[in-house]
């Protein structure tokens, strides 16, 4: 039985994350010391996750740098 009042929201861990964007882990986690990301939801001493909506947008804004910064884009 579904709740229909159940949020749909999707998370993804920093590994996954990577591999969507083919950059490294650690190159990740550069974009989260630097503030182009969100620090994530700490659900333990050693488990951060992201919402799939916030990756989305993060990848729509960097694919927009690139086409105007006059780059290819993906």
């Amino acid at each position: 039985m579904t709740n229909q009042n159940q949020p749909t929201t999707r998370y993804m861990r920093p590994k996954q994350i990577s591999q969507l964007l083919g950059i490294g882990r650690s190159t990740w986690w550069l974009f989260v010391k630097n503030g182009e990301v969100s620090r994530g939801i700490k659900l333990g001493d050693r488990l951060t996750v992201w919402p799939v909506e916030e990756i989305e947008a993060f990848m729509q804004k960097k694919k927009q740098a690139m086409v105007s910064e006059g780059g290819a884009a993906a």
